[in-house]
């Protein structure tokens, strides 16, 4: 049993790779776009996670628009909120 389930989280290792590779490719396009887009708080409680990447980013889609989300800085930014509270 121990076995399936290294070589399960291999193969989706592998394929996490391959897909943040791709999307890596897609967000590097992104800045070439001169629409910003802004994430409010109600797109946020809505947007459906769809991976970590690395512990640094978290790959979000929000009415239909695919975002990653520096989890860092969006930790920062909550404390912020707090503290201005």
């Amino acid at each position: 049993f121990d076995d399936d389930v290294q070589d399960t989280t291999v193969a989706s290792s592998l394929w996490t790779k391959q897909r943040v590779k791709g999307l890596e490719r897609k967000i590097a396009n992104i800045g070439a776009c001169e629409e910003k887009i802004s994430l409010t708080k109600e797109m946020l409680a809505k947007a459906e996670v769809i991976a970590q990447v690395e512990e640094k980013f978290i790959i979000i889609k929000a009415c239909g628009v695919l975002c990653a989300v520096d989890q860092h800085a969006a930790d920062e930014r909550i404390a912020l909120e707090k503290l201005e509270s």
